[in-house]
């Protein structure tokens, strides 16, 4: 039993340390009654709470004031008061965190996310610490709004408006972990998001984010794309440029300290390919992302864009950076679908103050 559970009673008796215990293993193992000690009266047993969606109870044996009681987890359970407040303040501590890697159907490749599926949001400073001490590109915060889901992404410095693998990381974990049955909508900042299951993998729906070619390069990172440079755009996160070849754009060696000056907006390098329709990296040093294995969101402004060049619609990706990525990527009017598939990596419970 983790000693932030049995802590958050308060103890100042060993039958509360007993009943801390006792109450852990109901949890954990609610198919199987577990035998409990208290010495609390009849009322304060009496008192009902819900806990995990689930009620907890023991049953006092009657007229005695020392009482062994039997505690189980199912639908009409009630539980001593005193132990209740601990269980509600140490499952608060907890929570279940998972690690996906995806747009890769094993683990070890693709672009790995973190995932929390929360009943409420918790603080903004809380959650940005917890995607700060995972130090990965995102970290997936989703939680339920009636029959659809609210979704929020993090990098390891910022909150960010738009985020393509970590949303495909938050289905794959309500799919396999929660039995969530798709199709899945998620409401985020940057629009809605859908994902269907596929029978070998999900289809991610995404807004089409049109590149604006109006803007200027800005003048910090003008120098470093002056000889390669064919074209540049953007979007309202990103700095887009097509470089002059694809041995370019694997080739290249990002100056992160310049970049990082760009501050949150990320750059996109890109190029036609020999083995598929455009490939391209994903560098955001401002945003916490040195590089990023493989970028869904990117994908929602260079498939329009590569569509318009080479005159199709559906089109075969790849995200040249070390891990790298394969995505089949289709544009349908106002969106953008990507197939991928996901792995889980790591299950975990983290422990937050209070």
């Amino acid at each position: 039993m983790p000693a932030q559970f049995l802590n958050a009673f308060n103890i100042r008796k060993r039958n509360d340390a007993a009943d801390a215990r006792a109450i852990w293993m109901a949890v954990q193992q609610p198919d199987k009654p577990i035998a409990m000690k208290t010495r609390c009266s009849r009322r304060r047993l009496h008192c009902t709470v819900a806990v995990m969606g689930v009620r907890i109870f023991t049953k006092p044996e009657s007229g005695k004031r020392e009482m062994h009681s039997t505690c189980k987890v199912t639908n009409k359970f009630r539980y001593n008061s005193t132990a209740i407040l601990g269980v509600m303040r140490a499952l608060e501590m907890i929570h279940k965190m998972y690690q996906v890697d995806s747009f890769s159907g094993q683990v070890f490749g693709g672009n790995p996310a973190a995932v929390l599926v929360l009943d409420e949001w918790l603080p903004d400073s809380l959650m940005q610490a917890v995607a700060a001490e995972n130090n990965l590109a995102e970290t997936a915060f989703v939680k339920p709004a009636g029959d659809a889901w609210d979704l929020r992404w993090f990098t390891p410095t910022v909150e960010v408006d738009f985020c393509g693998h970590a949303t495909l990381a938050a289905a794959h974990v309500l799919v396999t972990e929660y039995a969530i049955p798709g199709p899945l909508s998620f409401s985020a900042r940057v629009g809605q998001l859908k994902v269907e299951i596929l029978e070998n993998g999900y289809l991610l729906d995404l807004p089409c984010i049109h590149p604006d070619g109006a803007s200027p390069l800005p003048a910090a990172i003008q120098p470093l794309f002056c000889d390669i440079a064919v074209c540049h755009f953007r979007n309202f996160e990103n700095i887009f440029i097509e470089l002059t070849d694809e041995d370019a754009v694997r080739s290249y060696k990002p100056d992160l300290n310049k970049l990082a000056e760009l501050g949150p907006v990320g750059l996109v390098i890109t190029a036609k390919s020999q083995d598929y329709d455009f490939v391209s990296r994903y560098f955001a040093p401002g945003a916490g992302i040195p590089e990023d294995p493989v970028t869904g969101s990117i994908h929602a402004t260079l498939v329009p864009f590569w569509a318009e060049h080479l005159g199709k619609n559906k089109l075969s990706a790849f995200q040249a950076s070390q891990r790298g990525g394969h995505l089949l990527c289709e544009l349908k009017e106002n969106r953008v679908t990507i197939e991928g598939k996901a792995a889980t990596f790591m299950k975990a419970e983290i422990y937050l103050p209070d």
